[in-house]
């Protein structure tokens, strides 16, 4: 078989079996469980040794860069997931640098940060409160004439303070700025957009390149931005602050996206089977205990959560 033929499905398997490996908690079933993956077909141990020399060549990154790079690594469900992204820089031996340069600074330089399933309050210097979800950095840049906060990745909520040299607060996110005006609200960092919620008075959106005038949310309503653009406002049904309560809210949500969400606060893979992935479901489950969602969720729509590993889970149509 030629070296670049290797089936992309197998590549993300190889991936699997790599974070797995070596996220510090395997176990002999699991090494086992590898064995044989890795015996049951020519183009599995060809794609295990991709994985091999990638690992190899991480040796060479920063003390510790490459086993946070598999330790932290997203797992959510479809093609344009960095662990997708991961499988296949296997595709190219030799070119581990790249997995370091998935692991952005902020992971493990940033003020601020939570890891995969952390949620965390701080108390910033002006006596704001920053509380962080899941996998969350933000960065501090207070001086005399502002306060700002980078969202680098993830999701914020923050309370603003009373600030006696009247300095504005604001947020930064890769599409723009959010102004608070004395508030409470919650900032989310996606792939090609920033989504604000407002809980307690206003902000201020200023897309980054936007030629509109700042668009005000009050407290109550929420909207997503682009980097040109601020969407349609629509009230806040309470969903996009859930998280803070360890709780995530579905509203007639696709099975797909809701399994993405449970996806954030696990590490491995979560995958969902295309039979099932337009279902619509509806319901509160708990972040902080992602079993037991899917054990919720299996119950209530009759579906089956099939667990080839503790890191490798895919839920499918069950029977009644």
């Amino acid at each position: 078989m030629n070296n670049h033929a290797i089936d992309p499905h197998v590549l993300d398997e190889a991936a699997a079996w790599l974070v797995q490996l070596h996220s510090g908690t395997a176990t002999d079933a699991d090494r086992e469980a590898h064995r044989r993956w890795r015996a049951l077909r020519p183009e599995h141990e060809q794609a295990w040794k991709r994985a091999q020399l990638l690992m190899g060549a991480m040796q060479d990154l920063p003390a510790g860069v490459g086993r946070a790079t598999l330790a932290r690594m997203p797992a959510k469900p479809g093609r344009r997931d960095a662990l997708t992204k991961f499988a296949g820089l296997l595709l190219v031996p030799g070119a581990a640098w790249l997995a370091w340069r998935m692991l952005p600074p902020q992971e493990w330089s940033a003020d601020y940060r939570t890891s995969t399933g952390e949620r965390k309050s701080f108390v910033l210097p002006d006596g704001s409160e920053l509380m962080l979800g899941t996998a969350s950095s933000v960065d501090l840049l207070f001086d005399a004439g502002q306060r700002l906060l980078v969202l680098r990745a993830g999701e914020a909520m923050i309370a603003t303070a009373h600030d006696p040299a009247s300095r504005p607060f604001s947020v930064r996110t890769a599409q723009g700025h959010v102004r608070a005006l004395g508030t409470r609200f919650t900032v989310r960092q996606f792939e090609d957009a920033t989504h604000v919620a407002v809980l307690q008075d206003a902000v201020e959106i200023r897309p980054l390149h936007g030629t509109q005038a700042a668009v005000r949310l009050q407290a109550g309503q929420q909207a997503r931005f682009s980097s040109t653009s601020v969407g349609a406002i629509a009230p806040d049904d309470g969903s996009a602050a859930a998280w803070t309560q360890g709780m995530l809210v579905a509203n007639q949500m696709r099975l797909a996206d809701l399994l993405a969400e449970l996806a954030r606060y696990r590490t491995g893979i979560l995958q969902c089977d295309p039979a099932v992935a337009d279902l619509r479901v509806s319901g509160v489950y708990p972040n902080t205990d992602t079993d037991q969602s899917l054990a919720m969720l299996a119950s209530t729509f009759a579906l089956h959560v099939r667990a080839h590993t503790r890191y490798w889970v895919i839920v499918g149509p069950g029977t009644r």
